[in-house]
């Protein structure tokens, strides 16, 4: 019986530990792109939002547009890679990088961050970010909360 209530009490520690929300103090700046304008690989041009760097100017008649990109709401954190919007949380965790006479360079391939809360998610120094219940280092979700 004792083990019993010690393993409940254990249990109900653990559920309620997977569900604290962990306060950090934002330490990067997110900008709204403007027409024309390419931040950290993201460039927006008219209503389309594209990931990637190459050498030529026309990199976006080359590369695919991000999918499923909220452009009224899409914002870059300078100097990171991260970016959002109001549904989700884009990072280039796979690039494809092609060489060619008229082309070369790479373009973001996956870059929508799984489970993570756009509207909370905030940048907190040295390739960290978290959206308050994950932490992340470079677009991967990490188990240490603690950032040293």
């Amino acid at each position: 019986m004792r083990l019993y209530i010690i393993i409940i009490i254990l249990c109900a520690f653990l559920v309620s530990c997977k569900d604290k929300k962990y306060n950090y103090k934002s330490k990067g700046e997110w900008v709204h792109l403007k027409n024309g304008e390419t931040i950290d690989g993201y460039t927006r041009i008219g209503d389309s939002i594209y990931g990637g760097y190459g050498d030529s100017i026309y990199l976006h008649t080359t590369m695919p547009a991000l999918k499923g990109v909220d452009v009224s709401s899409f914002m870059v954190c300078k100097n990171t890679g991260y970016a959002k919007d109001s549904y989700h949380v884009y990072y280039p965790l796979r690039l494809v990088c092609e060489d060619a006479m008229d082309f070369g360079g790479c373009y973001f391939k996956d870059y929508i961050m799984e489970d993570v809360s756009s509207e909370s998610f905030i940048y907190i120094g040295r390739g960290y970010a978290t959206d308050g219940y994950k932490l992340f280092k470079e677009g991967k979700a990490v188990n240490n909360l603690t950032v040293r």
